[in-house]
């Protein structure tokens, strides 16, 4: 098996199943309906969550991004409120925009931290495997049609979770759960 990202031979194998979940709108409000898909295997070779863990551990990437932003929004912020004349109103717009990028930078800066201390809780190689599920779930397709699609591993995590727990890990709908359990534990034990 081939990774996902660069084609090398894969170090992490997962054998997933799709959830496709379409949403409904309607005027009673929001509704899902769920489905179960097919299997598929995916693989992450060892370069590739290396180089995923570098960049969850440090602050690079999509974070990066959105701290430089927040600075500037907060930066913007301080201009306009520095160039404000006797306009009350442009006063809150800077300070709207102040508030926004501290909010930005808070959220963030405080994902970054509970992840980073998820992960250095964990071993090398759990740390790697971890991030190599979600190197996964990043490159694996999100949509399919007007379907949002999930992903739920068929290994031995999963199979021996409590099914509330496994409805609320992988946000299922009550319908579905019962089938998808019993899916995922049949193909487990096939694969053994």
């Amino acid at each position: 098996m081939n990774c996902s990202n660069c084609q090398k031979d894969a170090d992490y194998r997962y054998r997933v199943l799709e959830i496709q979940t379409l949403h409904v709108r309607s005027l009673k409000g929001d509704n899902r309906v769920q489905a179960l898909g097919k299997f598929q295997d995916y693989g992450i070779c060892r370069s590739c969550a290396e180089r995923k863990l570098k960049d969850i551990l440090d602050f690079s990437g999509e974070r990066k991004k959105h701290s430089i932003f927040s600075i500037v929004i907060i930066v913007l912020g301080c201009l306009i409120l520095l160039n404000m004349e006797s306009e009350g109103l442009i006063g809150f717009t800077g300070l709207f925009f102040i508030l926004g990028g501290v909010l930005i930078e808070y959220g963030t800066v405080s994902e970054w931290f509970r992840t980073r201390k998820e992960l250095m809780a964990l071993s090398f190689e759990e740390r790697l495997k971890r991030v190599a599920w979600l190197e996964l779930l990043a490159t694996a397709p999100k949509k399919s049609l007007d379907s949002d699609i999930s992903y739920i591993p068929a290994d031995k995590e999963t199979v021996n979770m409590k099914k509330g727990d496994f409805m609320v890990m992988y946000d299922l709908i009550p319908e579905i759960v019962e089938k998808a359990w019993s899916v995922i534990n049949a193909d487990y034990l096939n694969q053994r």
